[in-house]
């Protein structure tokens, strides 16, 4: 094939094997896009863009999701609009609340889940780090599974991601114990990207004690992280006026968010640490079993 070396050249491959093999014979000029809707953004702002578009909306089997072996088994291909509508049909869905606080409904309907993790700033990722998320890749030898936490550190963009799984009860709230939230801080509720977005999940035993707590803050330019020394704080002890100003001292040190136009860091850190404590001060006058 003859091809200019500033044209843009469109793949679309069947299936995840011929997807891979694609982006393995491209290389560093080859990018996978699904909806393509972080690619808009990118080319509005006049960044560079990839020679080859591999296209990965035909590949069916990367689509829906389901309950597998005690997770949520989510293809990296599934629209947001799906995953609201069928996460609400099933019951009350932290997942469902935040996809609703996530872009406009035109945008749901093509954006998926796939993309939204592999651009790095989507305003799902601190909420899926704070669900335990792992996300599985295909490569040569087969598909392999890691933590989203331990993908993020690495920073690895040239596997293809075909599903992402979250523990089936970290998404339910069966428990009276337990409780998982989402805040996003912005300009709006939605339609535009987050300044910041802060995400937890946390459950105590019968005596009051936090048992499990998960913390994760990203958004804007922000990458995705995990805040464990505002975790390490509360674990094992009994929320109380005293553990609240330290949460919020903590995590006005940990949280470092970048430069942003609309808003200062201090106001972001300050934003974050009080709507963390103010969720756990809430969940620690609910009812114990």
């Amino acid at each position: 094939m003859d091809m200019k070396e500033d044209s843009q050249v469109l793949f679309i491959p069947q299936t995840p094997d011929e997807a891979a093999a694609m982006k393995q014979r491209l290389g560093q000029d080859a990018c996978f896009v699904a909806a393509g809707t972080f690619l808009q953004l990118q080319w509005n702002e006049r960044k560079s863009h990839p020679r080859f578009i591999i296209s990965l909306e035909q590949i069916k089997e990367l689509q829906g999701l389901q309950l597998y072996d005690g997770y949520l088994e989510i293809g990296s291909l599934t629209h947001l609009a799906e995953m609201k509508k069928t996460l609400s049909s099933e019951g009350d869905s932290i997942l469902a609340e935040a996809i609703t606080q996530i872009a406009s409904p035109a945008i749901r309907n093509q954006a998926t889940i796939g993309g939204n993790i592999m651009s790095k700033k989507g305003d799902l990722i601190p909420l899926l780090l704070a669900l335990d998320a792992e996300i599985a890749f295909l490569t040569d030898s087969g598909t392999f599974r890691q933590s989203l936490l331990s993908w993020i550190k690495q920073k690895e963009e040239s596997l293809l991601l075909t599903h992402v799984y979250i523990p089936h009860i970290s998404i339910s709230r069966l428990e009276e114990v337990s409780h998982t939230f989402f805040r996003k801080i912005g300009r709006r509720e939605s339609f535009i990207p987050s300044l910041a977005t802060i995400c937890g999940s946390f459950s105590r035993d019968i005596e009051g004690r936090i048992i499990h707590m998960r913390l994760a803050v990203g958004g804007g330019d922000h990458p995705a992280e995990r805040l464990f020394n505002t975790e390490k704080h509360v674990i094992g002890r009994k929320i109380n006026e005293d553990l609240l100003e330290q949460v919020y001292q903590s995590i006005i040190e940990e949280f470092t968010p970048e430069k942003n136009p609309f808003a200062s860091a201090e106001y972001l850190q300050m934003a974050a640490a009080n709507l963390a404590a103010a969720e756990l001060q809430s969940f620690c006058l609910e009812k114990t079993i």
